[in-house]
């Protein structure tokens, strides 16, 4: 079983896919690289065990997954709030997270009415150039 499977297989197990949905934003797949969009369709035809909605289903809630969990060393968590945060190159929050909380931390002084973004992505890509760090942040987060 590939690992996008094995989460949608814990997702539905778990019974979290109401809870998955409340995270849901306009997923517009077009911004994905199609590496990612095959994988992910690769689990959920193998998790839909041949029936079309359901393996549009586990399509759709793997993206929602992929798209708003935080990955840490050995698990991958959703946090209602700071799934919100948008991604910079120039973040003004840090993110520091475990299993089951995540703390934000100001690396810059924010004013009243300032957004809070961070860097979605391990902090060695922030020194990559523009056109790698935009390669990587398309393949994981469908930026483009």
């Amino acid at each position: 079983m590939s690992r996008y499977a094995l989460l949608g297989h814990f997702l539905q197990t778990r019974c979290c896919q109401d809870t998955l949905h409340t995270f849901a934003r306009a997923l517009e797949e077009d911004h994905f690289c199609p590496v990612l969009l095959a994988e992910l369709d690769a689990a959920a035809v193998e998790l839909g065990l041949g029936s079309e909605s359901s393996a549009n289903l586990h399509r759709k809630n793997l993206l929602i997954f992929q798209t708003n969990g935080w990955t840490g060393t050995d698990y991958v968590a959703l946090y209602a709030k700071i799934c919100c945060l948008n991604h910079s190159c120039s973040p003004n929050v840090g993110v520091a997270c475990t299993p089951d909380w995540a703390e934000l931390t100001a690396l810059q002084t924010i004013r009243e009415g300032d957004e809070l973004v961070t860097n979605y992505a391990a902090s060695e890509l922030l020194a990559l150039p523009l056109a790698e760090r935009r390669q990587e942040l398309s393949s994981c987060y469908g930026f483009s």
